[in-house]
């Protein structure tokens, strides 16, 4: 493959932060994959109003009707920008990802996230979980971090992604090397 430059993927600037959060309000963003952990979701929020919580997990991806479940199908940007200023949490329950966008994005609505111990290189302020464990996951709602959002992301804001991006292509430009 030969030498390679990563450069970190930078946040939409028009995510803002909440500040009117619904208590009990869950989101899990995604398509429809059982990677995604989306029947684990709704099962841990059952499990969390079975316990006497009121709780609702609003779930894209999915249209099935279900107890304690709002499925909103495909969402557009605006409604999921607003989703993210007002859940009082992201959960990210996948089997395995890389570094999900999703959760940058959630850090830069200043919207706690609860991610699974399967997903690499998360922020520290992210809450973790051990994959596939609802005990775990009620403990990390319960213990559910709020601190450090906005300053996590602050390394995607792309107003500090730009500058790399530019000193990326100056150094192609400055060595002249053929882009055949």
């Amino acid at each position: 493959m030969g030498p390679s430059t990563a450069i970190i993927n930078p946040v939409d600037p028009a995510i803002t932060p909440g500040e009117n959060r619904v208590n009990g309000q869950f989101l899990i963003l995604g398509r429809p994959d059982p990677v995604k952990g989306h029947m684990f979701a709704i099962n841990l929020i059952a499990k969390l109003n079975s316990m006497g919580r009121v709780c609702t997990l609003f779930a894209t991806g999915i249209e099935d009707k279900m107890a304690f479940t709002q499925s909103l199908g495909w969402v557009d940007e605006g409604e999921k920008k607003n989703l993210l200023r007002t859940s009082e949490a992201l959960l990210v329950p996948s089997e395995y990802e890389g570094q999900p966008l999703v959760i940058l994005e959630a850090l830069a609505a200043n919207c706690p996230v609860i991610a699974s111990s399967n997903i690499p290189d998360l922020p520290n302020c992210v809450n973790v979980a051990e994959y596939d464990n609802q005990i775990d996951w009620i403990r990390a709602i319960d213990e559910m971090n709020t601190e450090g959002l906005l300053e996590a992301v602050e390394p995607h804001r792309i107003e500090n992604i730009r500058p790399i991006w530019g000193d990326y292509y100056e150094r192609i430009i400055d060595s002249k090397a053929s882009t055949e």
